[in-house]
């Protein structure tokens, strides 16, 4: 009798070993192909391999974890919200889980609980660029450039290579009306990521801003050349070529842009502009007229804008006669 029951509980003990390891086996491949999966962006297919492991595992952390972030990136915010608060509840040192709930509170509008959730993440990791990042582009936009600045300063003592951390410190400084030294940081970012359209375009405008005409024009016309229907470039480009006097070019550079956004009212004020100043006067009126039925401002505003160049003119003319 005593043998049969040894036997007996010796299999059970094999059983139960056995469906452990099953068990195991069963959530390390759910983890693997729901890690695969998100690596390569199926985002479907990560989320149902994640809930399969909590069918196995319901506390999970690392399923927990990822479905915050996965929901976050497919804007169910709130669902993303659950996940992440559990995640929080089952590890209160992981930073990034901070970091994540930083994310989907700024998606749900509350910057008070991001911005606690943003300097939770940055106390436990302060040398993580990425966190550095995400409470510093809050910061900016409360408001608090100093704390902002500091901030990312001492992050970039630890990494002097992170080209979106040195394009904060120029927005920074362009909010600071510091262009001087947003000049520099600028050039510090596009000098890591020459390609960046977003760091060459501040790059461009803070040149203008300095008054370095010849190489903001230079900055505009490379990313035109790199994303011909790149708006705003051209916009900028356009503006620039008025300033210069160079009407013709302005008028090319209007005329792509109007292309792009045909119904852009602000375009269309510079475009009868410079129409004007092309001697084109019927394309010039016509838009002024639409102008006064959409925006009576911006008809006053292009007026404004060609009595300007006109005056310059004169004003040109005078000075040439006196010196005859």
């Amino acid at each position: 009798m005593k043998i049969r029951h040894l036997s007996v509980l010796i299999l059970l003990l094999v059983i139960i070993f056995s469906a452990r390891s099953a068990l195991c086996d069963s959530l390390h491949v759910y983890l693997e192909k729901a890690g695969k999966a998100f690596a390569r962006d199926d985002f479907p297919a990560a989320l149902q391999h994640y809930h399969d492991v909590l069918r196995f595992d319901s506390l999970n952390l690392n399923a927990i974890r990822n479905l915050g972030v996965l929901y976050s990136l497919k804007k169910d915010h709130q669902k993303s919200l659950e996940y992440l608060l559990q995640a929080e509840r089952l590890d209160s040192t992981d930073a990034g889980i901070y970091n994540s709930l930083g994310v989907t509170y700024t998606n749900l509008g509350d910057t008070t609980n991001a911005l606690k959730n943003y300097h939770r993440a940055v106390t436990i990791n302060p040398d993580k660029m990425e966190y550095v990042r995400n409470l510093g582009s809050l910061l900016i936009a409360e408001g608090n450039l100093n704390k902002a600045q500091s901030m990312i300063i001492k992050a970039l003592a630890h990494d002097t290579t992170d080209a979106e951390a040195y394009y904060m410190l120029g927005k920074i400084m362009i909010a600071k009306k510091n262009n001087q030294s947003a000049e520099e940081y600028l050039d510090k970012t596009v000098s890591l990521k020459p390609w960046e359209l977003k760091y060459l375009f501040l790059q461009a405008f803070v040149k203008e801003k300095l008054k370095k005409i010849d190489e903001a024009e230079a900055i505009y016309k490379r990313i035109i050349t790199l994303q011909p229907a790149h708006f705003d470039a051209r916009e900028r480009l356009g503006v620039l070529y008025i300033i210069m006097e160079r009407y013709a070019d302005a008028l090319l550079q209007f005329e792509e842009a109007a292309k792009l956004r045909p119904k852009d009212l602000n375009l269309q004020m510079l475009l009868g502009a410079t129409y004007y100043f092309n001697a084109k006067p019927d394309e010039s009126r016509a838009i002024y007229e639409s102008l006064k039925v959409k925006d009576s401002t911006l008809a006053e505003k292009m007026i404004g804008l060609i009595k300007a160049g006109v005056d310059e003119r004169l004003s040109e003319m005078d000075s040439i006669e006196s010196k005859k």
